[in-house]
Parts: C-alpha cells; structure tokens; sequence
C-alpha cells in the first residue's frame, strides 16, 4: 500500500475519463465547474501554499483570462492555441506588475493590496463600455477549438477541463518537488533564514504570482467557454473567498487536498443552493470549525489516519534541509 500512489493516481484518472458515460449533462457541468475551479485553486496554492503570500483579490487574474479570451473569440478567433498564449501573457504581465508591487507588502497590507487589485479590475470590467461591455458584459462567446474541434458540448466542456486539470496538477507536483518550489516553500516558513542561504526572496515571490495568475487566467478562458458569457458581477470578491474555502478546506499547502477541496465546495454549493443568501454563511461556519478542528484540511486528517493505521508512509518536506540537499 505504500507505493501505491501511482496505481491510484491511474485509476482514478481513468474512472474520470469513464465518467460522462454515466452521468447527465447537470452533474457533468458540476464536474466540470469544479475542475475549472482546481486551476485556479491549485494556481493560489502555489501563491499561498507554497510561498507564503496571501491574496484576496485573486479574481481579478480570472476576469482577465475571461475577458481576454471572451474579447478574442469574439473579434478574432476562437482558436486555443492562439487564445491560451495570449492569456498567459496578459496574466503574465499583470502578475509580474503586481507582484513587484507587493514586494514589500506582508500580512494585512498584503491582503488589502490584492483586495485593490481585485476591485480595480472589477471596476474596469463594469465601466470600459467600449471593450468589456459594462455591466451588460460579452454575450454569444464562441466555443474555443483546436483545429476542426469545437469545444462546444458538455462532454467535450469536461474532457477540455479534464487535460487542463492533469496538466495543472503535473505542473504544480513538479514544481513543488523542484529547485523553484522548494526555494519558495523555504521562502513561507523562513524568508530570512531563506535569504541568508542566498535565496534571491524577491524574484521567487514575483514568480509565485506570475504562475497563480497564469492559472487563473486558463481558469477564466475556461468559464467563458463553459458558460458562453462574461459578467463583471461574477468576479467579486466572493470568489476570491471561494478559493482561500477551497485551501482550507482541502489542505493549504496540499495538491491533493486542494483538489478534494474544490469538488466538494463546487459540489456543496449545489447542493446548498436552496439555502440562497445564507449558502456563504453555511460556508464560513465550516471554514471556521475545519481552522479550529482540522488545522491541516480535510487531506492531512486523511493522511494522518492512513498514518496511524500504516496504510501510507507520509513525511512532510523539511526546510531548509532537504532544500540544501538539492541544491548539492
């Protein structure tokens, strides 16, 4: 059983491709919304997670993947392959600016910079009328496609989804197991201890939101094309919230449990939504009690059962040991 975390990892990749064979178009959309959400997700994982920096203004990088990819469609062409790259661009840009800015930002002042950044770009969305469309937003966005495929059907929605998520999650691992990750994760629990080591501090925290923003904006093209629409209304800092739930729920710092996390608030929201206006409170009442009882997310509970029981062998990275050792 202790190996067998590849094993596992394959089964459960080929149970998700077996899936919209067995399910309706409704729970198909679920998945694939909460698949959308994991990008995004595992995009402020690397930011929270792994370096150490908060943000609350996080869906702001998603209206851009959104508006970039939605304006382009539109105007230009629906072609991927020409869409995704400009995106990263975009997001590169605004989160090598905003990360500059944030150098010298920590805790609080931290959060209300992102807050602003947030804001900003929410603002932007509602009142450039000529470009976003106001409050009206962009209607009748077409499908993306690679060549002859249009991704236009809630099968082809959640496969697109699908090998966007296993390529977020192979990034995300590899990172986190690299000189990079292992330099920011060193970074979050000891920044000083991390620059005397000759760390350079400013350019990997930089990096850190250049790749969360990168996420979020593949996280926005993808919504645009779920949903065919972009409103400015829907990236509010509500969603923002719906990430930093999504960690904690799931394990911050965790890759699988931010995967868990983001089907089960997705999941949840749908099965909450009757509650209506207190949806978010229902939320919040559970962030608070997995922060007081489940200091590690749902995952790391599971984990440390599995431990208990030896099912699994499970050890935490050692900073800044293990990140020494690497580097010889």
């Amino acid at each position: 059983m202790k190996n067998a975390g590849p094993i596992i990892n394959l089964g459960v990749f080929l149970a998700a491709l077996a899936l919209p064979r067995f399910l309706d178009d409704y729970i198909l959309f679920i998945l694939t919304l909460a698949a959308v959400y994991t990008i995004a997700a595992q995009g402020f994982n690397v930011l929270l997670g792994f370096s150490g920096q908060i943000s609350i203004g996080h869906a702001g990088f998603v209206a851009i993947g959104s508006y970039v990819s939605g304006l382009m469609a539109v105007h230009w062409t629906s072609s991927l392959l020409v869409i995704w790259p400009v995106v990263v661009l975009a997001n590169c840009f605004v989160g090598i600016l905003l990360g500059w800015i944030c150098l010298r930002m920590a805790g609080p002042y931290l959060a209300l910079a992102t807050i602003g950044f947030g804001v900003i770009v929410q603002v932007i969305a509602k009142n450039w009328l000529e470009v976003t469309g106001g409050p009206e937003g962009i209607l009748g966005i077409p499908a993306l496609t690679i060549g002859p495929i249009a991704f236009d059907s809630p099968v082809k929605h959640y496969y697109l989804a699908l090998s966007a998520v296993c390529l977020t999650l192979i990034l995300v691992k590899n990172l986190q197991t690299s000189r990079v990750g292992l330099a920011m994760l060193s970074i979050r629990d000891d920044d000083i201890g991390a620059q005397l080591s000759g760390i350079n501090i400013a350019w990997f925290k930089v990096l850190a939101f250049v790749i969360s923003g990168v996420l979020a904006g593949i996280t926005g093209s993808l919504l645009a094309n779920l949903t065919s629409t972009v409103f400015p209304e829907f990236f509010d800092i509500q969603l923002s919230a719906l990430f930093i739930m999504i960690l904690v729920i799931g394990g911050i710092g965790d890759i699988k449990g931010v995967t868990l996390g983001s089907l089960l608030i997705v999941g949840g929201f749908e099965l909450l939504r009757g509650l209506r206006e207190y949806q978010l409170i229902v939320y919040c009442c559970i962030v608070i009690l997995t922060i007081m009882y489940l200091p590690n997310g749902l995952m790391g509970f599971i984990r440390k059962q599995l431990k208990k029981w030896g099912w699994i062998k499970y050890e935490t990275l050692t900073i800044p040991a293990q990140l020494l050792n690497k580097m010889k």
